[in-house]
């Protein structure tokens, strides 16, 4: 693909990237504020948060690879709808 078809299909497509951006960063924007408010509520800190395991591991590896397959997951909606454009 060249600069050309590049640059034309941004401008074709300008409301569906600029709408998918403003929802993704509204989910992460309330991904964040529950990660931080629930434990708010329930009275935790941060260390006991740290501290929490399950299954033997600790609980921000499974956030972690939560987070990652959700970037991928949507890195490849992107790559399928860029792919699937004239």
């Amino acid at each position: 693909m060249n600069t050309r078809s590049f640059v034309s299909k941004l401008t074709r497509n300008r409301d569906p990237i600029i709408r998918a951006l403003i929802f993704a960063v509204l989910i992460r924007f309330l991904w964040g504020i529950g990660v931080l408010a629930i434990p708010y509520f329930l009275g935790w800190e941060l260390n006991d948060i740290i501290r929490l395991e399950i299954l033997g591991l600790r609980m921000y590896f499974f956030i972690i690879t939560i987070i990652g397959i959700l970037v991928i997951m949507r890195s490849y909606k992107i790559y399928k709808w860029w792919t699937t454009l004239e």
